[in-house]
C-alpha cells in the first residue's frame, strides 16, 4: 500500500509524517527538516530514519556555502548536496532490497516527476510492492499518480 500525504506548502505534511513515524518507529526513510540562520529559512537537512542522523541537504543558492559538499547539484533556486542525496538514496535502496517496510520519504516532488531525485528507488519500491509513506504537494497529486502508475493508494490531506 502506498500512503500519500498531501497538502499545500506549509500545511503540516512534514510534521504529520514525522509524528506518524515517531508513533510507529518502524521502517526506513528520510524526512526533510527546515534549516534557519537566525529567523531566516535557508534550506533543508535530511533526517535519516531510524538513526535520526541529520545531514545537510538543500540550500537556497545564496547559502550553498553552508553545505559541506563541494559537488553540488542545482535545480531552480536550490543547491543540493550530492553526498547527502547519495547517502539517503543508498539507505532507501537497501531498505527496498531488504524488504524493510514501510519506507518513508518526505518529500517527493518535481525532481522525481522529471525522473531525478528519488525516482529510481521510488519505482523499485512500487514495483516490489513495498509499503510506502510519502509526502507530495497537493497541486501535482494526479501528476504523481500518472507518472509512477500508482493505482493502489491511500491519500491523507493535510490542511492549514
Amino acid at each position: 500500500m502506498i500512503t500519500i500525504i498531501t497538502g499545500k506548502k506549509g500545511s503540516g505534511k512534514t510534521t504529520f509524517i514525522e509524528q506518524w513515524y515517531e508513533q510507529e518507529r518502524v521502517g526506513v526513510g528520510c524526512i526533510t527538516k527546515k534549516v534557519y540562520i537566525s529567523d531566516k529559512w535557508i534550506g533543508y537537512d535530511l533526517l535519516l530514519l531510524p538513526s535520526h542522523q541529520s545531514i545537510p541537504f538543500i540550500r537556497l543558492l545564496a547559502y550553498k556555502d553552508t553545505l559541506p559538499d563541494s559537488n553540488l547539484l542545482y535545480f531552480n533556486r536550490f543547491a543540493f548536496s550530492q553526498q547527502a542525496f547519495q547517502k539517503a538514496e543508498q539507505l532507501l535502496k537497501n531498505a527496498v532490497l531488504a524488504g524493510d517496510a514501510p519506507i518513508w520519504i518526505d518529500e517527493i516532488g518535481n525532481q522525481e516527476l522529471a525522473d531525478n531525485g528519488f525516482a529510481t528507488v521510488l519505482r523499485e519500491a512500487i514495483d516490489k510492492g513495498v509499503e510506502l509513506r510519502i509526502v507530495f504537494r497537493q497541486h501535482r497529486f494526479f501528476d504523481l499518480l500518472k507518472h509512477f502508475k500508482i493505482t493502489d493508494y491511500k491519500q491523507i490531506n493535510c490542511k492549514t
